[in-house]
């Protein structure tokens, strides 16, 4: 999603026609990303945080493009191809994610998936109709690999009933578990043979410096009184290269205090994130 901004003022961002966008969309400009906490009318969001830099008129906006949870889960088959040709080759089919874990980090960030699957095929045993398929299908046609690090992975975390930027953040890790039965133990069945998700749990565990300034007091009493806040995490500074994470209705839980190294830090154990209609997470590249 991309548009061109009219105006700007505070979180408030209108464009030049009718967006068409719904809560929780991303968008992005220079070198940051947000989303889109409310829609006020036809051409005016609200985000869930301001830009750093705000949009001038006629600023064009990056395009961007955002995930949600699904109440049907996809499968998927992972192709394992090795080198030489003659080696074994094989395919997980009918894999589902179970639990997706995103962590994050001072030094680099994970994204780690977790799941069970229908079968394991290999080129040495395959024979004609498994899987669907008449034969072992190859190794696909690849280029060299010519990868760099990628620079300015830093990012930002927003946090608060109120959102503030908070730069104490140590380390943090967003967890989406689907709960996944492959319905393996009915009678007659010879293995799985559908992908049932159950009740999806989301939540963030994470760790802070302690302060004595308000916004780290605020989160201290919303663990308290177990009010909701929003947190936000963006991933890279770098245009074309930027992750978003947004969770609008977190339960934070009350941090322990960890007093190992020289400052405090407050450890929030696995906080809850609430949501209805598949809108507890938005997950959104740029």
């Amino acid at each position: 999603m991309g548009g061109v901004v009219a105006s700007t003022s505070g979180n408030d961002i209108t464009v030049g026609g009718p967006h068409g966008w719904a809560t929780g969309q991303a968008i992005s400009f220079g070198s940051e990303i947000r989303f889109i906490e409310s829609v006020v009318n036809a051409t005016t969001i609200r985000l869930n945080a301001p830009f750093s830099v705000a949009p001038a008129t006629g600023a064009p906006l990056n395009p961007t493009i955002t995930y949600a949870p699904a109440t049907q889960l996809p499968s998927v088959s992972i192709f394992d191809y090795w080198s030489p040709a003659t080696a074994v080759q094989r395919i997980i089919a009918g894999a589902s994610v179970d639990v997706m874990k995103i962590k994050v980090n001072g030094d680099y960030h994970e994204l780690e998936f977790q799941g069970e699957a229908r079968d394991l095929l290999d080129n040495t045993s395959f024979s004609s109709g498994v899987a669907s398929l008449t034969h072992f299908p190859e190794e696909p046609p690849v280029g060299e690999i010519g990868y760099q690090t990628i620079p300015g992975h830093i990012g930002q975390v927003w946090m608060g009933a109120s959102p503030t930027q908070f730069f104490t953040l140590t380390e943090a890790e967003v967890v989406v578990r689907n709960n996944v039965d492959m319905r393996k133990r009915e009678f007659g069945f010879d293995g799985p043979r559908c992908v049932s998700a159950g009740e999806r749990e989301v939540g963030m565990k994470f760790r802070i410096l302690e302060q004595d300034d308000a916004a780290t007091k605020d989160l201290y009493a919303a663990g308290k009184a177990r009010q909701p806040i929003s947190v936000m995490l963006q991933l890279g500074q770098d245009p074309g290269q930027l992750c978003g994470i947004y969770m609008p209705n977190v339960i934070p839980e009350v941090p322990e205090f960890d007093d190992r190294n020289p400052r405090v830090e407050w450890s929030f154990g696995l906080s809850q994130a609430n949501g209805s209609l598949d809108d507890e997470i938005r997950i959104a590249f740029a």
